[in-house]
């Protein structure tokens, strides 16, 4: 059968022509690459955060690198220490310093005590990371000085012939300095300093039983105590002339003298700022005297620390200054630090606590021992790191600030320490551990990873150095020795809040809008506001966060009450120019109905502006006695006016819905009849009786949550900040009612239109076609329009980064800052050291904001599909 020509008089094709099934192929291919490259993207971001975070939660890891017979000339050993790669140990004892490789345990050189000035020493404070120590001696004395090794770098034309044939690792002695060859190209001088300054005090006449040392600001702080219990405390400060270049020594002390024979004190300690002092007995009676004037000390605290028959045996002050190791004879460590405590009766406010406890190790070996007591303990000079050893063999790394057990050792199996340790090392680096029984000596290589990190750091509570408790807290900067903390919870929390009082601020905005522009709004004026609204969402945001940082947060401080208020009239006003609207002829309001949107910003927007202007004061005088910020700071009236304005809203939707319930049927039955005017005067004297009934309601539930004792000032109202949760919620608004309002747009002018004319055929008017026709068919569409505003607010950064003052605090007060993870991230990524706790725990916060992303978006589409299978339905 022959094909029928066409009208071109050409015969139609039975086959698609090649080249377009070949277009249609590559296409076909080309888009698929593309969705999955995009997947892949995406998903290879997501592993990659979380390669780089999970380091974080690795184990720690020893390995032991040498066991050797080491035996000390003499029993009395009085300071020891590593150097800076911990390739060499010293030792101090009454005859002599040795200095020896740990690798081989060769004794490379040593000193005399007593060509040092040490020989009638009887106690030594050695601070590794410095080299400054502070020395006791027999007859009461005290000096300082430095003793330890030092490391430099030695050029290449300044290398003894003898060290410049060391291969790499090597080294050799010359004239008791050590070379070492650490690479090519780098040779290290390693020298002993044993000196001493002029004597300071010789105050104390018995001989020095402990003796502590701590580096101030421009100076030190020295501590000694004689076995009789004296104390001896001076402080030294070094200051220097800019103009004439000249030095200066200012010297404060003081003594404190016991009244009995003997106290019974053995071990005193000085904070890290020099301005409190420390002395306990081995029962655990403790003395607390604060030194800010060395020349008079005032004792603030005494009590017991320990239980019935426990004993101190070692107390090591940890990096920062603030808090101490204390270990007893049970095997029980304690951390202890002062913090501020409203129920003590202390002068300065302080209480000492202990705050964390680490018990002893039991298992089946060693119940079998009665000895489990702290034989030494090393504190890292870098971190809040300190390393236990403990009469049964173990020895364990913890971690002060998490109250965590990092590693643990057991230095009788695999090495040659048989006895119980008497000297514990932990390398300035945190690399080495060396420990030391009296005959062997054995030194392991530690990989603690990052031991500031757990999960209890990150997401719980941690009793912080100088908190009052347990606190959620995130601070990264700080001074040399400050405490790092890494919570990620404020971030979270102030994610969210940000999140949700933008959401609050923006969402009902757009949604309004969209259905005001959708339904009610003439095509003309719809075709000039919608694309303005839409060119909204190309605004960068660092220029919404400039605005909102720099010229809304001041204007707004100046005038809170005024947009208080107005926040409350501008609503009331647009209701009242509605329903004034409807008082107009019908003829009138035919021939002016395009210009209903131009009369709403010209006339009622104003209005509303001018009325929250004139009723700010009255309202601020009534409600909050006259100022408003000191009412947020917790001074003047009563808190029933910060429960009013909370609740107000609530109690107008309250009140909407009791007129719409119980009086709105009644009316309808008896207005049939009535005309146009009756209609309208009636409908606009139920809104003034709903408006002076929310009030009425707004007003009672204030006073009896007021009478309750309850208030807003700790919770949704608190001190004003010119940065705040406000600021952000309305720079915001600018990003997230574009993107809601396009798309909510969209979706309801989507609806078919069979359903909106079915509706007005059946007598509806236009608002109940809205409401329960439009809304619930395209209710899908409006719930992703939210969705991806909310997707917006999460991620945000430049807004809440320059308008919310970047201060983690956790608290619902829309007057206050608050920090975020993008914002976070952001501005402290590029400082944060590469590989460093901090770097590491910011990639963490980045994935928790993938997850955090990628759950919002899960269930969003979990609910559109649920909206959309019952939009089908209609």
């Amino acid at each position: 059968m022959n094909q029928p020509a066409t009208y071109t008089r050409r015969k139609k094709r039975n086959a698609t022509h090649a080249a377009v099934l070949l277009s249609d192929k590559i296409a076909h291919y080309v888009i698929t690459l593309g969705g999955l490259a995009t997947i892949a993207a995406v998903l290879l971001v997501g592993v990659f955060l979380f390669v780089v975070a999970l380091p974080l939660f690795y184990s720690a890891t020893s390995e032991l690198e040498q066991s050797i017979s080491f035996n000390l000339p003499s029993d009395q050993l009085l300071a020891s220490g590593l150097d800076e790669s911990g390739t060499l140990a010293w030792f101090c004892n009454a005859d002599e310093i040795s200095v020896i490789e740990l690798k081989t345990g060769n004794k490379l050189f040593s000193r005399s005590t007593e060509s040092c000035g040490l020989r009638q020493a009887s106690s030594i404070c050695h601070l590794q990371d410095t080299l400054r120590s502070a020395f006791g001696f027999e007859d009461g004395t005290v000096r300082t000085g430095r003793l330890g090794l030092t490391t430099s770098y030695v050029p290449q034309a300044k290398i003894p012939l003898l060290a410049n044939s060391l291969n790499v690792g090597g080294m050799i002695t010359i004239n008791n300095v050590i070379y070492l060859r650490s690479s090519n190209d780098v040779t290290k001088k390693i020298e002993l300093l044993a000196y001493l300054d002029e004597p300071i005090s010789a105050a104390l006449t018995r001989p020095i039983i402990d003796i502590d040392l701590a580096i101030t600001t421009n100076g030190f702080c020295v501590a000694a105590l004689d076995d009789r219990g004296n104390i001896h405390v001076q402080k030294r400060s070094f200051q220097k002339n800019l103009i004439t270049d000249e030095s200066s020594v200012s010297t404060v002390e003081t003594t404190i003298k016991e009244d009995r024979d003997h106290s019974g004190f053995c071990f005193i300690r000085v904070s890290g700022l020099g301005d409190q002092l420390f002395v306990f007995t081995p029962s655990g009676v403790f003395k607390r005297f604060v030194i800010r004037d060395a020349t008079q000390p005032v004792l603030m605290e005494q009590r017991q620390l320990l239980q019935k028959n426990q004993t101190l045996t070692h107390i090591t002050r940890l990096f920062g200054g603030s808090s101490f190791v204390l270990g007893d004879n049970s095997g029980i460590t304690r951390i202890l630090f002062t913090s501020r405590d409203t129920s003590v009766t202390t002068k300065d406010g302080l209480a000492t606590k202990i705050t964390a406890t680490f018990a002893s190790r039991l298992n089946e070996t060693n119940q079998q021992k009665k000895d489990r007591g702290i034989t030494a303990i090393s504190a890292s000079p870098r971190s809040r790191l300190f390393a236990i050893a403990s009469a049964d063999g173990f020895i364990r790394l913890l971690q002060a600030t998490n109250h965590s057990i990092i590693a643990e050792i057991n230095s009788n199996k695999g090495s040659a320490l048989t006895q119980k340790t008497q000297v514990l090392l932990l390398g300035s680096r945190e690399h080495n551990l060396v420990a030391y029984d009296g005959k062997n000596l054995a030194s392991w290589n530690i990989e603690p990873g990052y031991p500031e990190v757990s999960f209890g750091s990150l997401f719980g509570t941690i009793w912080y150095e100088n908190y009052p408790g347990n606190d959620y807290a995130w601070e990264t900067t700080g001074h040399d020795s400050f405490e790092p903390k890494f919570s990620l919870v404020p971030l979270l929390f102030g994610t969210i809040k940000a999140t949700v009082y933008s959401m609050l601020f923006a969402t009902p905005i757009a949604i309004f809008a969209a259905i005001y522009a959708s339904q009610f709004m003439t095509p003309a004026w719809k075709s000039r506001i919608k694309p303005v609204i839409e060119m909204m969402a190309s605004l960068p945001s660092v220029v919404l966060g400039f605005i909102a940082g720099l010229i809304l947060a001041p204007l707004i401080e100046s005038g809170v009450m005024i947009f208080i208020t107005s926040l409350f009239t501008i609503p009331v006003t647009l209701l009242t120019g509605a329903f004034l609207w409807q008082f107009w002829p019908p003829g009138l309001r035919g021939r002016v109905s395009n210009w209903r949107f131009p009369i709403v910003l010209v006339v009622a927007l104003p209005l509303g502006i001018l009325f929250g202007w004139l009723i700010a004061k009255p309202t601020e005088s009534l409600l909050f006695d006259g100022d408003f910020f000191a009412w947020l700071n917790g001074r003047g009236a009563s808190g029933w006016g910060g429960w009013f304005l909370a609740l107000f809203p609530l109690s107008a939707m309250v009140s909407a819905v009791m007129i719409s319930r119980f009086i709105n049927p009644w009316i309808r039955q008896r207005s049939r009849k009535w005309s146009h005017w009756t209609t309208v005067f009636t409908a606009f004297s139920l809104f003034i009786v709903g408006f002076f009934l929310a009030g009425a309601i707004s007003t009672a539930a204030a006073m009896f949550l007021d009478a309750l004792r309850w208030e807003t000032r700790s919770g949704i109202f608190g001190t004003y900040i010119q940065r705040n949760t406000m600021i952000v919620a309305i720079g915001m608004s600018f990003a997230i009612i574009p993107l809601i309002f396009t798309i909510a747009d969209d979706a309801l002018s989507s609806v078919p239109d069979h359903l909106r004319s079915g509706s007005l055929s059946t007598g509806a008017t236009p608002w109940q076609t809205t409401v329960r026709i439009l809304l619930p068919t395209a209710a899908s569409g409006i719930f992703s329009a939210v969705m991806i505003g909310l997707g917006r607010a999460v991620g945000e950064t430049m807004i809440v980064l320059m308008a919310a003052g970047n201060t983690p605090i956790m608290d619902w007060n829309i007057f206050s800052g608050f920090q975020t993870l993008s914002a976070t991230i952001a501005t402290e990524l590029p400082e944060a050291t590469q590989g460093s706790t901090h770097y590491r725990i910011l990639f963490l916060a980045a994935v928790l904001l993938f997850v955090l992303t990628f759950f919002i978006n899960t269930v969003a589409e979990v609910v559109r599909q649920r909206f959309r299978r019952r939009a089908h339905e209609l």
